[in-house]
């Protein structure tokens, strides 16, 4: 930094350089403008009446920075002069704020070339701005993005293995995981997840499956399971089938085997508790990657899969998904089940249309209330029963 010259160099001017080196680090070193310094005290005001060579009698004035960077430019100018009485640099705000929004960007722009327009997309692309990734953790996100559009099932090790080519890419801690979670979470209308729970429903909804034996269905007299699972599904005992097991004892059985499908773990907790003598998958909620397995399984061995589930529309959307991926037929399902039942919570929710009954929909928002599988049971159970089926 230069020697101040001692016309430059009053303490009594303390109070006009911390104005103007504040100003310049706000806009500019460069910038030209007004600035106004108050609170000038007495010997403020003799000191700057010499620097400018005019008279000062008030405590506030405004000065024009182009002036003073004329007036001292034997000085080396006004950057160099305020530096030089601050004691340090001035340092350039605002081109700092403008690189940080440019790489702010980055990561946004390589997202944005790889992701198609969806309606969540703009506030996805907002959150990753907000997060800052790099620019290859967010092509990775989007990456992975466009993978999941297809409706496809397939474990997250196997997703990132074959998309990132990283076995591991996509574990809990990892930045892309969070920002693919963030897009999920968008996508389906729900709150981002903190625990480890959230985030494996979440990814489970997207269709992707964690590790080969966390995820199970839960199944009731199924015959197909052979080892040391055969036992307790022939003795009617509820079983949890992992993955593990899928790939150790493969699903057969006889084409036409009648299978209920439920919604509810509370449905098939009943059937166990009958004498109804029925084989039951329970999706417990929206189906997991192990029931998809277990049904297409029974489907590819020309059994009948019946689904019920709750009169609401996330249960109407559950079904609408296994009639697609799986093909099952709804049973007890229809506009005269619903209208036969009895009075339910308030239905919540934006209206999802029933792809088997037309009118199920309609009829639903015109009575405006869900019934779920257990206020409903016991009349399953007696169709069951009766052969109903």
């Amino acid at each position: 930094m230069i020697p101040l010259p001692d016309w430059l160099g009053d303490p009594a001017l303390s109070p006009v350089w911390v104005v103007l080196h504040a100003r310049l680090e706000r806009h500019g070193p460069t910038w030209r403008g007004r600035v106004t310094v108050s609170d000038l005290d007495p010997p403020g005001q003799r000191a700057l009446s010499s620097l400018l060579g005019r008279t000062v009698l008030r405590p506030s004035i405004s000065l024009d920075l182009a002036d003073l960077d004329t007036r001292f430019t034997a000085a080396g100018g006004l950057l160099a002069v305020v530096e030089a009485a601050c004691g340090r640099d001035v340092v350039d705000r605002r081109s700092e704020r403008e690189r940080a929004a440019a790489l702010r960007e980055e990561p946004v722009a390589a997202a944005l070339t790889i992701l198609p327009e969806v309606p969540w997309r703009d506030e996805w692309l907002s959150q990753v701005r907000r997060v800052a990734p790099s620019v290859e953790a967010a092509r990775s996100a989007a990456s992975v993005l466009v993978a999941l559009g297809a409706d496809r099932q397939v474990s997250r090790v196997d997703l990132a293995a074959e998309v990132l080519g990283d076995a591991h890419a996509l574990d809990d801690d990892s930045v892309v995981a969070g920002l693919v979670l963030r897009a999920l979470a968008l996508r389906f209308e729900a709150e981002l997840p903190s625990a480890s729970e959230g985030r494996r429903d979440l990814w489970r909804q997207a269709g992707v499956a964690g590790d080969e034996v966390s995820s199970t269905c839960l199944v009731l007299r199924l015959p197909v399971l052979s080892g040391p699972l055969a036992r307790r599904s022939a003795d009617g005992d509820p079983v949890h089938l992992t993955r593990r097991d899928l790939a150790r004892y493969p699903i057969e059985t006889a084409a036409g085997a009648w299978v209920l499908v439920c919604e509810n773990p509370r449905v098939l907790e009943a059937v166990a508790d009958s004498d109804v003598d029925v084989a039951v998958v329970c999706g417990n909620g929206s189906p997991n990657l192990v029931t998809i397995d277990v049904l297409r399984a029974l489907a590819r061995c020309g059994a009948r899969l019946n689904y019920h589930g709750d009169f609401d529309w996330g249960g109407l959307a559950i079904a609408n998904r296994l009639v697609r991926s799986v093909g099952v037929r709804p049973w007890a399902m229809s506009t005269a089940d619903y209208l036969s039942g009895p009075e339910g919570l308030p239905l919540r929710g934006v209206a999802v249309d029933a792809t088997w009954d037309e009118t199920l929909s309609v009829e639903m928002v015109a009575r405006g209330c869900a019934i779920h599988e257990e206020s409903v049971l016991p009349d399953l159970l007696s169709r069951l029963n009766s052969g109903a089926r």
